[in-house]
């Protein structure tokens, strides 16, 4: 196939590298407004600063 490539450059690696932790943050902010405890011990300490204080 032509105009594919076979590894990932430098900027596509430092895009994805700042991506994902703006996306964890997201998914943990959606998480805690649908409830902010967890029954499940690692889950609830990483809501934790989503709670009202």
């Amino acid at each position: 196939m032509r105009g594919t490539y076979a590894h990932p450059t430098p900027e596509m690696r430092a895009e994805l590298m700042a991506a994902l932790p703006r996306l964890w943050e997201e998914s943990l902010g959606a998480r805690a407004k649908l409830s902010p405890r967890s029954p499940v011990p690692l889950l609830d300490e990483l809501l934790m600063p989503y709670r009202a204080p």
